[in-house]
């Protein structure tokens, strides 16, 4: 009996010690996997408080697409703004079909934020609106080499494939949002299947902001 409770009381520690480590490394995670961006004192996401006739108030971290060329255009110290959308999206390779996560972001993506291209121009990875930047391990799985610029994919819009060609080499695209990346592609595209779709839904987006100066929390 008393060798029962021993390894009863053993168990439990055991669970209690997991639980907190995995705890733990959560924690640590959600504290500082943003951490190594250059500026990232100096960006900020849009959010949006939404205020029921019942007088409930409800805070999200997203914004109208809108905003943020409005928000530029009327206040100076904001230097840049990035839009961006987790979507699962059809990608197509010769005969091959697959259902993949993909951030669509503004073409100023890596510029904002400090993510290292392997290969590839961060300040022009983007411009072409049917341009798509790849982590590492994700062209070794389409292409069988990490030497997969000027490669091309084919993303479904509206309905049809169009070509998109491989414009940057990430090692890894850490979250933005709620999960890790492995595609990052330009925006532009995902605003003209957006644009196809109804509800108001479609057009609200996290939205982030590069300001010139930190902001004095009150």
């Amino acid at each position: 009996m008393t060798r029962n409770l021993g390894w009863i009381a053993l168990g439990g520690l055991s669970i209690g010690i997991a639980s907190c480590m995995l705890i733990l490394l959560y924690a640590k995670n959600e504290l500082s996997y943003d951490r190594f961006h250059t500026n990232r004192d100096q960006i900020y996401q849009l959010t949006c408080d939404r205020i029921e006739k019942e007088g409930t108030d409800e805070r999200f971290a997203i914004a109208a697409m809108v905003q943020g060329p409005a928000f530029k255009r009327e206040i100076p110290e904001i230097r840049e703004f990035v839009r961006v959308n987790n979507k699962q999206t059809v990608i197509k390779k010769e005969n091959e079909v697959f259902n993949e996560d993909i951030t669509w972001a503004d073409k100023n993506f890596f510029s904002v934020f400090s993510f290292d291209l392997l290969a590839g121009d961060p300040g022009k990875a983007l411009v072409d609106p049917h341009s798509m930047v790849l982590t590492e391990a994700t062209a070794e799985k389409y292409f069988g080499t990490r030497y997969a610029v000027g490669k091309t994919l084919e993303l479904e819009i509206n309905g049809r494939f169009e070509s998109f060609i491989v414009s940057g080499i990430a090692g890894r695209l850490r979250k933005i949002q709620a999960s890790d990346s492995n595609y990052c592609s330009h925006s532009a595209t995902w605003r003209k299947r957006t644009q196809t779709m109804a509800g108001c839904g479609c057009l609200i987006r996290p939205i982030f902001c590069w300001i010139s100066m930190p902001i004095c929390r009150r």
